[in-house]
């Protein structure tokens, strides 16, 4: 129980126009006694419309102040492991098959969603499965594992491409995307692409921000080597 001083108190900054957080705050009392004593007391429209600025205002900058943590905390995030890839960068930049997979990545695979190469060609992907599983599983913190999709032309047989590449792959995780019609152009060109065309995807734990940031920040390094 609070004294009747402070209850008293309480009354005189409500009609003031406080807002309730207000009066917790300089009064040392909790939430809901703060809310309970202010519905005692009537306040003006005028008062009403100031309280609800002041509240959208409040809301807003704890909004603002809230994104700007995330921020904050996501740098920090991206220069840890921006740090860990140099390591691993210097422990791996002799291997010619490190370099390999890299410049493979580079030209064929995702730069803003996630850890993802796609490509027709069976050997591309073989490729990167054995430079992914070499350099990137033995470093990852956490569970990481890969899965496949695939988009192919209407017509052609699905359940056999899917087959093909879980088989070639090694996954169980094979999906298909999309069947796409085939244009006229692409009639007279013939059936180019009968198993599709595959896309060799991380997934995991937040493996798509940090594993993407990362060999990123190995393509730019591995530039830079080639420079020097």
């Amino acid at each position: 129980m609070y004294p009747k001083e402070v209850k008293a108190k309480a009354h005189r900054l409500r009609q003031e126009g406080r807002s309730v957080r207000y009066i917790q705050r300089v009064l040392g009392i909790s939430r809901g006694t703060s809310s309970l004593w202010s519905q005692e007391v009537m306040l003006s429209p005028t008062q009403v419309r100031s309280l609800r600025f002041q509240n959208k205002e409040a809301f807003n900058r704890g909004r603002r102040i809230a994104i700007a943590v995330i921020r904050q905390n996501k740098r920090k995030r991206y220069q840890q492991w921006k740090k860990e890839a140099r390591t691993l960068f210097c422990q791996y930049k002799k291997n010619p098959f490190f370099m390999l997979g890299i410049g493979l990545y580079w030209g064929e695979g995702s730069k803003s969603s996630g850890v993802c190469l796609t490509n027709s060609d069976p050997i591309v992907h073989k490729v990167f499965r054995v430079w992914f599983g070499k350099f990137v599983l033995p470093n990852a913190d956490e569970e990481l594992r890969l899965c496949g999709r695939f988009n192919i032309h209407k017509g052609n047989n699905v359940s056999q491409a899917r087959a093909y590449w879980k088989r070639l792959m090694r996954l169980d995780d094979v999906k298909v995307s999309s069947i796409w019609n085939k244009s006229l152009a692409s009639s007279r060109r013939g059936n180019r692409w009968p198993r599709g065309i595959f896309s060799l995807k991380l997934i995991g734990p937040g493996s798509s921000s940090e594993w993407l940031v990362k060999i990123l920040e190995w393509i730019s390094l591995s530039v830079n080597h080639m420079r020097s």
